[in-house]
């Protein structure tokens, strides 16, 4: 109860400082609370704590704006997967197709989707790979904090190729990715998502992109020029790797003070160069 108190507290100090993503965090908890009404106590009450988690509150916002006027056929690779349910819960919701290859959370989101008699959204397991032998074209397709991680016989670049290349003439591709003033590769001693190959006695984890990897690994090998490209980050450095260090320690007892974190300390840029530290890009590509 102290930490339902604290969540509710936190996302309504976030929504009075005007802080983005408050209405996904409101989506969550009535999710919550459906499932709970429904007998699904233990989802329903993370959706109650924690109804979404650092970078998301920046990142769905974004993707959000980017999505076509109209309704169509959607694909969301791999996205935390309130954001799919919150656009299929839209007035103009479209047909949406979920791929992940973790079985374990394609379990969790096929549960909630049965458990909400959500029935415009399809999920199945597989990779994004798999879309080369796919012949459906899609109106849009949405990548929320994936490509940095996909590795191995395939990598970031040729993910976004093969989006990219599933687009109807005019459609849209969205991604967001982590940004920082230098590239790098992070790597962990376990396999988060268990997706990933072993290095030695490590387990990749995901890229963290610079302005020049970012047009070099995601942009340039389309041929087509982002239509938008927006940044958001901490304010001062450092701050998002002591955020990480705690929400690593303490789990949910830091998670649910979230939006009050994402007000606090982190905001718009008009630039990468104008970012101070760690953030977040959004972009959208129509195809040509």
């Amino acid at each position: 109860m102290l930490w339902y108190a604290r969540s509710l507290a936190a996302a309504r100090y976030a929504e009075r400082q005007g802080a983005p993503g408050v209405e996904f965090n409101r989506f969550g908890r009535r999710m919550g609370w459906r499932l709970i009404r429904r007998g699904e106590l233990r989802k329903g009450v993370s959706h109650l704590l924690a109804p979404l988690n650092g970078s998301r509150y920046l990142e769905f916002p974004v993707a959000r704006s980017y999505l076509p006027r109209t309704s169509g056929h959607c694909l969301d690779v791999s996205s935390p997967r309130l954001f799919s349910l919150y656009v299929a819960s839209l007035p103009t919701a479209p047909r949406i197709q979920m791929i992940n290859p973790d079985p374990q959370d394609l379990a969790t989101t096929s549960l909630i989707l049965r458990s909400l008699g959500i029935r415009n959204v399809e999920a199945r397991r597989a990779t994004v790979d798999a879309l080369e032998a796919d012949t459906q074209v899609y109106d849009c397709i949405w990548s929320i904090s994936v490509v940095e991680h996909i590795s191995g016989d395939y990598d970031d670049t040729h993910a976004v190729r093969v989006m990219y290349d599933r687009l109807r003439k005019g459609g849209r591709l969205i991604l967001t990715v982590p940004v920082d003033r230098r590239f790098r590769e992070e790597f962990r001693s376990e396999d988060v998502y268990g997706t990933q190959a072993a290095a030695g006695d490590l387990f990749f984890f995901q890229r963290v992109y610079d302005e020049e990897a970012l047009y070099s690994r995601l942009l340039s090998p389309l041929g087509a020029r982002p239509s938008v490209l927006r940044w958001f980050g901490e304010t001062c450095p450092g701050i998002w790797n002591e955020y990480e260090r705690r929400a690593m320690r303490d789990g949910l007892e830091c998670i649910v003070d979230d939006p009050r974190e994402m007000a606090d300390h982190y905001r718009e840029y008009d630039s990468w160069t104008q970012m101070p530290g760690v953030g977040i890009c959004g972009l959208m590509i129509e195809r040509e």
